[in-house]
């Protein structure tokens, strides 16, 4: 199985455990991206214009496609999430933060990283109450659309940090 296919299905399993009800990510490919501009503009607003400059994965739930997630690093210390989108029925179900669980897992695999910047449009509400009341982000840079959050990682706190270890 490939190993980012595995990874996503280890992400979030079931409150036994089990993995019946896993979220799964896989890498997008390029005729992934279509989707991916299109359920941006329809629950966003906005058209993604730095796809090839980011990972890009969808997000699954049972074999069914949810959303995706862009992201890249930044001087290989940080995360930086450009954008993450779900289908109107997956929101508001705590999907996000164990898909950005899911990148932060694969990530630290390959390098520590030391904090995590989210982009956050405005007109997102719930994402803005999330990230900044239960996840302790704070808003460092406004732009006219959207807020760019940052939240720094302490590997003692966080243990998801630590490199070589799974989520």
């Amino acid at each position: 199985m490939n190993q980012d296919r595995q990874e996503g299905r280890d992400a979030r399993k079931n409150k036994n455990g089990n993995p019946a009800g896993a979220l799964t990510l896989r890498k997008a490919g390029e005729a992934d991206l279509a989707y991916i501009k299109e359920l941006a503009h329809r629950e966003i607003g906005s058209i993604p214009r730095r796809l090839h400059s980011h990972q890009n994965y969808l997000v699954y739930l049972q074999q069914r496609r949810i959303g995706f997630i862009s992201y890249c690093r930044l001087n290989d210390a940080k995360l930086y999430i450009y954008m993450m989108a779900l289908e109107e029925e997956a929101q508001n179900h705590g999907l996000a933060r164990h898909i950005v669980r899911w990148v932060l897992a694969r990530e630290v695999k390959i390098n520590p990283v030391q904090g995590i910047l989210f982009r956050v449009y405005k007109t997102n509400s719930q994402a803005l109450h999330a990230t900044l009341e239960k996840y302790n982000y704070k808003i460092i840079k406004e732009l006219p659309k959207h807020y760019v959050l940052y939240r720094p990682l302490d590997p003692k706190r966080d243990p998801v940090n630590k490199p070589g270890q799974q989520e």
